[in-house]
């Protein structure tokens, strides 16, 4: 069956594996959403995060194949050279493609995201250059969904969180260690809850044992 979980987007550059290991070691691992995590990354090397941030929680962490189902309380990572979107609750792989010369991974996540799940949409940005995900805000918060954004000066490198700051619509700017917090205060919102609760009570029970 199809979840219908909240999706949490992460967008991360450069200095950005340091700042998702310390998101994921503060987040409990059953707060009922999945977690997306996009970078921007060598498209000519492997990429380890997913062997790297699964020592960071016990949520099962693992690099993204096209067609995977999302389930909540799971991590997912983007691939190297590839841009991600969304069908539903189905993760879709496709061709990273430059716009001026630059790619822009976050931006096309979010943009899905924010299409495919409204308020039930979390993006989050942490350190990173540049601009990605900036635009992708505008769709998430136009949707009715919920963005948090590292504190510039606790990144490695402020660029990201600056031009999402930049765009006026970030609910709640804060060192990384002190996301969790907020982001399940927004999971327990009453609507999100409702939505949380009803996908886990649609989960078929297990055959009792003879």
């Amino acid at each position: 069956m199809t979840s219908t979980c909240p999706i949490v987007g992460i967008g991360a550059s450069a200095g950005g594996l340091e700042a998702l290991k310390i998101l994921f070691e503060s987040l409990m691992p059953d707060t009922g959403a999945a977690y997306i995590v996009i970078q921007h990354l060598d498209p000519e090397h492997k990429s380890l995060t997913a062997e790297i941030l699964s020592r960071s929680t016990t949520m099962p962490v693992v690099q993204v194949t096209d067609g995977m189902i999302v389930e909540a309380n799971h991590v997912y990572v983007i691939p190297p050279n590839a841009y991600l979107t969304l069908s539903n609750h189905m993760l879709k792989l496709g061709k990273a493609i430059l716009r001026h010369g630059v790619r822009m991974p976050i931006d096309t996540f979010f943009w899905s995201l924010a299409e495919q799940h409204e308020e039930r949409a979390v993006a989050i940005i942490v350190s990173g250059t540049g601009s990605d995900g900036a635009l992708g805000l505008r769709a998430i918060k136009g949707n009715g969904g919920f963005i948090l954004a590292q504190t510039p000066e606790t990144a490695q490198y402020g660029g990201m969180p600056r031009s999402a700051i930049a765009t006026g619509l970030v609910d709640i700017v804060c060192p990384v260690n002190e996301m969790s917090n907020h982001l399940i205060r927004y999971l327990q919102h009453p609507y999100i809850a409702c939505v949380i609760n009803n996908n886990q009570s649609t989960k078929p029970a297990e055959d009792d044992e003879d």
